[in-house]
């Protein structure tokens, strides 16, 4: 899925070359940092300490 993303972010840096905004990939890669960090509450439950 990361290959994907980013080739399909370099593929629209190119066409759009100035016009290009960042900003909702950016978006899109903070986003899946917090969910990727974030606790599931059925597996914190398992790992109860």
């Amino acid at each position: 899925v990361l290959t994907v993303t980013v080739r399909f972010i370099q593929k629209d840096a190119e066409e759009r070359k100035a016009a290009f905004n960042p900003r909702p990939y950016y978006r899109l890669f903070i986003n899946w940092i917090f969910d990727f960090n974030s606790t599931d509450p059925i597996l914190d439950a398992i790992n109860f300490q």
